[in-house]
């Protein structure tokens, strides 16, 4: 069996005679302790978070929800179902006609991309 009085002579002894080594062996038992906490923390597995709201499913027949913001369009509404065609109305609000100098920048971009494929070809 453990004689706990001689133990309690030795750490004594320690204590009084050699006080640098018990300290330094007390800090480093405890630095060690800390250490195996911290890993034990580490690598335990993470608990799993339980939902508490039900995930909504997309579905492409559902009606759009627009948030009611500051800079939400309010005159623009989205829509899953697309004309063909745009009325008159919608033409006039929202096609522009280009100018000539823009017309004259997209000649030159596409004749730049055109030299650029075809290079020094026969």
């Amino acid at each position: 069996m453990i004689d706990m009085d001689e133990i309690r002579e030795r750490i004594d002894d320690l204590i009084h005679n050699r006080p640098i080594v018990f300290f330094t062996t007390v800090i480093i038992l405890i630095l060690f302790l800390i250490g195996l906490v911290v890993l034990l923390i580490q690598t335990s597995p993470s608990s799993a978070k339980v939902k508490t709201e039900k995930e909504i499913a997309f579905t492409p027949d559902e009606e759009i929800m627009i948030p009611d913001a500051p800079d939400a369009e309010k005159d623009y509404f989205p829509s899953r179902a697309t004309e063909s065609r745009w009325s008159d109305a919608e033409l006039e609000k929202w096609f522009t006609y280009p100018n000539d100098k823009i017309m004259q920048k997209l000649e030159k971009s596409n004749d730049k991309i055109v030299d650029d494929i075809t290079g020094n070809a026969p």
